[in-house]
């Protein structure tokens, strides 16, 4: 009977471990690093783009273009090691906020959902919001 439990016990242990995989579409969890709006003046010489940044260096020159005029703009730190940044700026508008709600990771890409909402003011703003999700090399895609 030791024998028997001996033999199942290496047949066991030699055989190829299973792997799960990964089945798509994956619900990103992501973490919030700045929201608010730039002057709106737009002196701030950014246009309306979708942000994606995997190097520090490209990081640094956005806040240095985003604090190119009041200098107000605090944001989390970023660890590029681990994470990648993403990010929308809207065009210089009367009123106007942008929200990322979802990040939805597919098997060769990720898409990221967001929200614009438009409202009355006297004063125009530049919405962005910008998250980091884990580092990836895959493509990004806006909707």
């Amino acid at each position: 009977m030791k024998k028997i439990g001996l033999i199942l016990l290496i047949i066991f242990s030699c055989s190829e471990p299973q792997t799960e995989t990964e089945s798509f579409p994956i619900t990103v969890e992501f973490r919030e690093v700045g929201k608010g709006s730039l002057s709106g003046t737009g002196l701030e010489n950014i246009e309306k783009q979708n942000i994606v940044i995997n190097e520090k260096v490209e990081w640094e020159n956005l806040i240095t273009k985003m604090n190119s005029f009041y200098n107000q703009y605090n944001f989390e730190e970023v660890d590029f090691e681990k994470e990648t940044i993403i990010g929308i700026i809207l065009e210089t508008q009367d009123g106007a906020s942008v929200e990322i709600k979802e990040v939805i990771e597919e098997s060769e890409n990720f898409t990221v959902k967001f929200e614009t909402m438009t409202f009355q003011t006297l004063v125009e703003t530049q919405p962005y919001h910008i998250i980091t999700i884990p580092k990836t090399e895959k493509k990004i895609t806006f909707e």
